[in-house]
């Protein structure tokens, strides 16, 4: 199934979300990311990285998978959108 899933990430330092990151490219999901962005946190050293992916549901899973293990790892939050359109066109 395919939709836009919204994937929000937060890291301890930009090196490791920058990390992250890479992950996408290595399973071989570039062509389904939209948009990337990645900012500091006003909290310490804290970035947030931001992907919006269409496509299959199971490369984001594995991307979720290898991201949180990945050094500086904070949490992870997936929004699906077409859902959340679809929800909100309800209300």
């Amino acid at each position: 199934m395919s939709g836009v899933d919204i994937v929000r990430l937060l890291y301890r330092g930009m090196g490791n979300a920058l990390a992250a990151l890479r992950l996408i490219g290595e399973l071989g999901g570039a062509d389904m990311v939209r948009a990337i962005y990645i900012g500091r946190e006003e909290v310490g050293d804290m970035c947030e990285v931001i992907v919006e992916f269409t496509g299959d549901k199971a490369l984001i899973e594995k991307f979720l998978d290898a991201a949180s293990s990945q050094h500086g790892f904070v949490e992870a939050i997936v929004e699906d959108f077409d859902a959340r359109l679809r929800w909100e066109g309800l209300r």
